[in-house]
């Protein structure tokens, strides 16, 4: 074949293209994982997840040079294995208890079968529908979660909506299959193989993205929260409602004569207070409040 006569992208260009990506992708869900707060949970399984897509991708480029049952079956459940690491990356992101039993059983069960109908009995229709089947199961619980759990995040729901698509993307591809019209080699550079590949290989990396858009997203959130409610704010806010508590309780007791009661509250601030400056700004919130009119609580912070 001449050199004008070589496609543009071939399917081995296409997964080295993956394995790259993968590679990059997972190094810096990894960096992520080292910098954000403990408190933003899933980031090692979603970094998990682009690495075993990283050797799911080498072994099915070394077909041809590696026996086929290796490079079909061990490329399958790898691929499998990091949709199952996306999946329970976002159970742990949004606090839920991980489904890794049911998706370790399911793997488990699921291992055998793709290595007999890859070695014993490689029957190219039956392959693709057990693929195509376990990963739509999967792609498709993920996006139901994504969608359910993160309503208001714009980001949540775009990398739902891509796990949705990528579940057509290969309904679509078995059905060519069934059909008797898509090739049963997969680095064949025909033109339904190579869309293919490059919708699944676009619409992983879009999904990735996502989902390292969400982590920045939870971080922006938990840096805001910290702004407007650090330690002593928080504090100084429940001792404020513990006074007004106990002014209003005193102003409505019946059986007593009317009173007012005025109270000045202060909050104890690391390095910068003794006992003696606590009491002197508290008594300076209990003279504000009475010369404001009495029967009010005040709060005295550190000039």
């Amino acid at each position: 074949m001449s050199p004008a006569a070589l496609p543009l992208f071939d399917p081995r260009t296409i997964i080295g293209m993956a394995s790259v990506m993968s590679l990059l992708l997972a190094g810096v869900i990894f960096f992520l994982r080292r910098i954000y707060p403990p408190s933003i949970h899933g980031l090692l399984q979603w970094a998990i997840a682009p690495a075993l897509c990283l050797v799911s991708t080498v072994l099915f480029a070394a077909r041809g040079f590696i026996p086929d049952p290796v490079s079909s079956a061990g490329g399958n459940l790898t691929l499998f294995g990091a949709a199952i690491f996306f999946y329970i990356g976002s159970q742990r992101f949004y606090g839920l208890a991980p489904s890794d039993r049911l998706c370790a059983a399911v793997l488990a069960v699921a291992a055998p079968v793709f290595v007999w109908f890859a070695a014993v009995d490689p029957r190219f229709g039956v392959r693709v529908v057990l693929i195509t089947l376990l990963m739509a199961w999967i792609l498709l619980t993920h996006a139901h979660l994504l969608l359910s759990k993160g309503k208001s995040n714009a980001f949540s729901r775009m990398t739902g909506y891509l796990l949705i698509v990528q579940s057509v993307v290969l309904i679509l591809r078995m059905v060519d299959a069934l059909l008797g019209s898509a090739t049963t080699a997969l680095l064949e550079p025909s033109g339904s193989q190579i869309a293919y590949l490059m919708a699944y290989v676009f619409t992983f990396l879009l999904m990735t993205v996502g989902l390292i858009l969400m982590a920045a997203e939870r971080m922006r959130v938990e840096f805001e929260h910290q702004a407007t409610h650090d330690s002593l704010t928080l504090a100084l806010s429940e001792a404020l409602n513990v006074a007004e508590r106990i002014r209003t309780s005193r102003t409505q007791v019946p059986a007593l004569p009317l009173c007012t009661v005025s109270i000045g509250v202060a909050c104890y601030e690391d390095g910068a207070d003794t006992i003696a400056t606590l009491l002197a700004r508290a008594d300076a919130g209990l003279y504000r409040a009475k010369n404001r009119g009495r029967n009010r609580v005040e709060a005295s912070m550190a000039s």
